[in-house]
């Protein structure tokens, strides 16, 4: 029982905290910066360097075919794309190039019917699958200006 306690121990941070992955969902990370970036909080809380981190978090789990999945070994789902997209645009990140993976991303979520599909199936989920119409408020998930 030494050891191990030892053995945790040494991998703690000088901080108190045990610093690894979450290694699960990629959804938690998106909904702290929304609400950071809503409660105009973003920039008093985030560092330069934690948004640094935050986006390398971000690219490193990104799938191949350019989107992102709710879960770090998941497919590609349109929630977990935009979401993550949407959270890299908050911290700064501009689609430089059409082979950037911030391009691929949003590449991503135009070829699979664009951001108002995500708004919509999240909706039609918390309404029992029922489709919800533009005239009835389906619309963007997000300023546009954060899908240029």
């Amino acid at each position: 029982m030494r050891q191990a306690l030892d053995q945790f121990s040494s991998l703690q941070a000088s901080d108190g905290h045990w610093p690894g992955d979450f290694s699960g969902v990629m959804f938690i990370m998106p909904g702290l910066i929304f609400a950071l970036h809503v409660t105009n909080s973003l920039n008093v809380v985030v560092s330069p360097e934690h948004r640094r981190e935050i986006c390398r978090y971000i690219y490193n789990h990104q799938n191949e075919d350019g989107g992102w999945g709710t879960l770090i070994l998941g497919s590609s789902s349109m929630f977990g794309t935009c979401s993550n997209y949407i959270t890299l645009r908050l911290l700064g990140e501009e689609p430089n190039d059409e082979d950037s993976a911030l391009a691929k991303g949003r590449a991503w979520i135009l070829s699979h019917g664009g951001a108002t599909l995500a708004r919509r199936l999240f909706l039609a989920r918390a309404t029992a699958a029922r489709p919800i119409a533009e005239e009835e408020g389906g619309g963007a998930v997000a300023p546009v200006h954060l899908l240029r």
